[in-house]
């Protein structure tokens, strides 16, 4: 598969993955939107923010990468804890702040088959922390959320676009919990990720207390 082609079907992934999001938003009153199940539980307008925020975060660090690289040469970064604080429920956040702790993690998610990772990603199977850059606003305007989307998308097709000349596996970036991806893999890792949150939707909406 050349360049072009890795490039085109990433964008085509996620492409499919946000027009479910946005039907499924479009077609929602703004109760519906900002109904929690319980306190610990984003609405699905919270959800739908926040998908919006790690795109802009992660496709923030694919941009940070190129830039280091300079003209043509090969360049990679770690993401560090305290840039991308993610962390698994089932332990405390202080812990991850050790590198005995952080080292494994991020041993296990490089060399983790493809196929393993992408399902972890795209399910709830674990659940995690996001960070507090992160966190999205509750009880946005539909039409807020919908053009905030929007415009994350574009500013990041404009992007690609600017760069689809260059082979885009030669920058690669690295997170404890995210594993190892180059700007291609980036791509993926947000498809799975909305993908991930689509189905936590779908769990909201059929609380037996959603509004009719």
């Amino acid at each position: 598969m050349t360049n072009e082609e890795t490039l085109h079907q990433g964008i085509n992934r996620m492409r499919i993955q946000r027009t479910q999001v946005l039907s499924v938003i479009s077609g929602l009153s703004q109760e519906q939107l900002d109904f929690k199940p319980s306190a610990e539980v984003w609405s699905v307008g919270e959800i739908a923010h926040h998908i919006g925020l790690v795109e802009q975060g992660l496709m923030g660090i694919a941009k940070d990468v190129l830039q280091r690289a300079g003209s043509g040469a090969s360049a990679s970064k770690a993401v560090g804890y305290d840039d991308l604080p993610i962390t698994p429920t089932m332990l405390p956040k202080s812990v991850f702040r050790l590198a005995p702790i952080l080292k494994p993690f991020a041993f296990a998610m490089r060399f983790m088959p493809a196929p393993l990772h992408e399902f972890i990603m795209s399910n709830p199977v674990v659940k995690v922390k996001t960070a507090p850059n992160l966190e999205p606003k509750a009880g946005m305007e539909r039409n807020d959320i919908i053009v905030f989307l929007n415009q994350v998308r574009e500013e990041m097709l404009r992007w690609l676009d600017s760069v689809k000349e260059r082979d885009l596996s030669r920058y690669r970036w690295e997170h404890h919990l995210l594993g190892h991806h180059d700007v291609y893999g980036t791509l993926d890792v947000l498809a799975d990720h909305e993908h991930r949150h689509l189905q936590q939707i779908e769990g909201v909406k059929k609380n037996p207390k959603f509004p009719l």
